[in-house]
């Protein structure tokens, strides 16, 4: 934004210092398992018992879907829901468009990670023939917790659907499965969902295009799975 010059990030010497330290001090990254589609369907499984947990459902099903960053459709009190600016920038139910026949949604992202110029993306999800369908949840949503066009699309009772909370209430369901919540972040939602598209046989560019990856950085999310390899 200052128009600094840039060449420093290409210096040989920085890399050299960089590489240093990491040998010195290693690299720490937390380890972070997917979602699976397993996983998925046991921590949905159980019937909405409220509104908020019907929010909940339903966000936990499109952001497998859909390779959503659960930072698009979170948000917090500071974001001022339902302001204009709000409207202008945050994921709304005016951002999802049903089909005639309802066999897919359209999606509307007015800002994200990899969009640099703030163009929106409209992203296409198709109703499955399952419990895990993100459509049926969607219209089950609607339907009985209706809100204005400028709303957001998720919320717990009214309050904002903050990451903290909606990763606790992750946390809780994952443990009430008999499933340890450590290795799992919000963000196991889009690498599982990478993983069972690589499963699936789906090619990289294809993975790379439904998650919106602007590099190759999405591999690392996935690994061929043991089966894959036995086959071969």
């Amino acid at each position: 934004d200052r128009i600094w010059p840039t060449e420093v990030f290409t210096s040989e010497t920085l890399k050299r210092i960089v590489r240093g330290l990491y040998e010195v001090y290693g690299r720490s990254k937390k380890h972070r398992l997917p979602i699976t589609r397993d996983i998925l369907q046991t921590i949905t499984a159980t019937t909405p018992q409220n509104i908020e947990d019907l929010n909940l459902r339903t966000c936990f099903l499109l952001s497998f879907a859909a390779f959503l960053r659960m930072g698009e459709v979170t948000y917090s009190a500071k974001d001022s829901p339902g302001s204009d600016r709000f409207f202008e920038t945050k994921v709304t139910r005016s951002c999802i468009k049903f089909s005639e026949n309802n066999d897919h949604v359209r999606l509307h992202l007015k800002r994200s990670k990899t969009d640099i110029k703030n163009e929106g993306t409209t992203i296409l999800v198709a109703a499955i023939d399952s419990p895990l369908c993100p459509v049926k949840a969607l219209l089950q949503l609607f339907k009985l917790d209706p809100q204005q066009p400028n709303a957001p699309l998720f919320s717990f009772s009214g309050q904002p659907f903050t990451k903290d909370q909606v990763h606790r209430k992750l946390n809780n369901l994952l443990q009430a499965n008999g499933i340890n919540p450590a290795d799992y972040t919000l963000h196991s939602f889009r690498k599982g969902a990478a993983q069972h598209a690589k499963d699936s046989g789906m090619r990289d560019d294809q993975i790379q295009a439904l998650g919106r990856w602007t590099s190759q950085a999405f591999q690392v999310y996935f690994k061929t799975s043991s089966a894959t390899l036995y086959a071969y």
